[in-house]
């Protein structure tokens, strides 16, 4: 307990200190877990009390809302990495205007296209096809984003890219084990006062609680899990994340994938839509875990087996052009 109540006074003495780096990201991302919590919280009320209330009104359209602050927050990561607050200079502080100026314009016209109407036509073109481009567009584009954010840290962390998502993963690891006991915690004091006192068969307090802590605690550790060079990458609960659990996890699926291929083989089956996406994510998920292990590399028969890791993935792609094959030629 004494060490649970020391890492959340250090994590929120280190919020505070992110909000001199990230101040637009912090403050944007508090907005949106209010305002979530408060459309949550709303439903303790009858459906007929929550229509008759003037402030249901502002969550009209909640969903896009969200889209828009999520695509907004992913903006201002990579612009506020890009641009420090120690930059002074008048044509820095303008660029930067104009660059939130222009997320927030990109944003806005993201949530407008997936709110348009899906029997709608628009210069010809279905709504419901416009929607589908719109959602792959801000797919990619928060990707790009994030990517962009990770590059730009990196950078400023000033140590190689290896020891870089080492001092990342062990960052974020320590602050999801003190964000599952504050929500099961919040979440269970929440689930007995509602239990007691509200008798609310959903359990809308509970959820309420999850979201402030996810918003006001867990994401702003995340995005200082990019920036905090300070952590210990070389105890124990580093090497468990990393040489054991994310290994061990990435081996499990890799596993899971070559019994499916030889199913495929064997029965001469149509490979699944998700193998290629599955395939693809093993290769990105998998290589670089295998660049981090030999951070811990020593002369165990364990770490000399996972030096042969990437040997095991090169098989996957004749597999990949073989799924595409058969897809195309059944087609």
């Amino acid at each position: 307990m004494k060490l649970f109540r020391e890492n959340l006074t250090f994590a929120g003495k280190r919020i505070l200190r992110l909000y001199a780096d990230y101040r637009v990201v912090v403050s944007v991302t508090v907005l949106l877990s209010v305002y979530g919590a408060l459309h949550n919280f709303l439903h303790i009320f009858d459906y007929d009390v929550r229509e008759s209330l003037p402030i249901w009104r502002c969550f009209s359209y909640a969903e896009n809302i969200y889209v828009v602050m999520l695509l907004f927050i992913c903006a201002a990561m990579f612009m506020e990495s890009c641009f420090s607050y120690t930059q002074k200079e008048r044509k820095v502080r303008a660029v930067r205007l104009l660059c939130f100026l222009a997320a927030a314009v990109t944003a806005v016209l993201v949530g407008f296209g997936m709110s348009v109407d899906k029997s709608a036509q628009v210069f010809g073109v279905s709504g419901s096809l416009i929607g589908r481009w719109v959602e792959q567009f801000a797919q990619g584009y928060a990707l790009l984003l994030l990517l962009g954010t990770v590059y730009f840290c990196h950078r400023k962390s000033g140590v190689g890219f290896m020891e870089y998502m080492l001092h990342v993963l062990v960052n974020w690891f320590k602050a999801t084990v003190v964000y599952i006991v504050l929500a099961g915690g919040v979440s269970l004091v929440l689930t007995v006062v509602d239990t007691l006192f509200i008798d609310d068969a959903w359990g809308t307090l509970a959820t309420t609680g999850t979201i402030l802590v996810t918003g006001l605690y867990y994401v702003p550790c995340c995005i200082m899990a990019l920036c905090n060079m300070e952590s210990d990458i070389d105890n124990t609960s580093g090497k468990f994340l990393i040489r054991d659990m994310l290994t061990g996890m990435t081996i499990c699926a890799l596993v899971t994938v070559y019994f499916y291929l030889l199913k495929i083989l064997i029965l001469w089956e149509m490979p699944s839509n998700e193998i290629f996406g599955i395939i693809a994510g093993l290769f990105c998920f998998g290589m670089p875990i295998w660049v981090m292990d030999s951070y811990y590399q020593d002369g165990t028969k364990y770490m000399r087996l996972l030096q042969k890791l990437p040997y095991t993935l090169i098989p996957a792609i004749p597999m990949q052009i073989y799924a595409m094959g058969v897809r195309i030629y059944e087609h």
